[in-house]
């Protein structure tokens, strides 16, 4: 499966923030953020879907990129592969459980 890390995704996000903020929190904007996945099927070609619900926070003081965390959380119902009866498969007990495991946490 090939994802964007977490680390990636902290690492992008703080060259986008310029060090003079002072703020130290900020939302993930779930209307331009995305979690987005690919897989290998059949070793022929590849499925590619997101979740479409994710917030989260990312904290940074605005100096010390040492300091920088993000919280990101996925609602695991919220999967699109474009094709439903697999989306339904993926939810259900025997891959990622939604009814049991509602979300997904970094």
């Amino acid at each position: 499966m090939k994802m964007m890390t977490l680390a990636t995704f902290s690492m992008a996000l703080a060259a986008a923030i310029p060090a003079a903020l002072a703020q130290s929190a900020w939302s993930i904007d779930p209307a331009h953020s995305a979690a987005q996945f690919q897989v290998k099927h059949l070793m022929i070609s590849n499925v590619r879907g997101e979740f479409g619900k994710i917030s989260g926070k990312v904290f940074f003081d605005g100096k010390n990129y040492g300091t920088l965390k993000a919280e990101a959380v996925i609602d695991v119902a919220s999967i699109n592969t474009r094709e439903l009866k697999r989306d339904k498969h993926l939810r259900r007990a025997d891959f990622f459980d939604a009814a049991g495991y509602p979300t997904i946490t970094f």
